[in-house]
């Protein structure tokens, strides 16, 4: 029993020496030529003329990009975020993050709505006033009033 914990764990030490030789840590503060590859191999597999990666640090970091390109991109400020939905702990992020245990008494979210999350079953467009509930799917429940 011991030799062999012995040998799994000298294959471990072995398989980690090899990573940390090749690459322990990346970021996109720091340049290295594997994240060039990686970039390069995952954008060579994206449809059409979606040929731009953006390697990040965290979801936080990934989706305070997302909301600062989709706002450059329209020109619009505001965000709708559904309610319950965790998207990250940043200031930025704090008014899309509607969760009142990740909710501080501070300013926040500028331009973000959040809103309920549809509920099909229980929710007030439910049962037969839901296009695609599936606890009613009969035409003439759905038609009615």
């Amino acid at each position: 029993m011991f030799s062999s914990s012995l040998l799994q764990y000298r294959r471990v030490v072995a398989a980690l020496d090899k990573q940390m030789r090749t690459l322990w840590h990346t970021s996109n503060i720091y340049l290295h030529p594997g994240i060039h590859e990686y970039a390069t191999k995952l954008t060579d597999k994206l449809p059409g003329d979606l040929k731009v990666a953006y390697i990040v640090n965290s979801g936080s970091e990934a989706n305070d990009l997302a909301m600062l390109m989709a706002r450059l991109y329209t020109g619009n400020y505001d965000i709708i975020s559904l309610r319950s939905a965790y998207h990250g702990g940043s200031p930025y992020l704090q008014g899309l993050t509607a969760i009142s245990t990740w909710n501080y008494k501070f300013p926040r979210g500028f331009g973000i709505h959040n809103t309920m999350n549809p509920d099909v079953f229980r929710g007030p467009y439910g049962g037969h006033k839901c296009r695609d509930t599936p606890n009613d799917v009969s035409y003439e429940s759905r038609n009615q009033e």
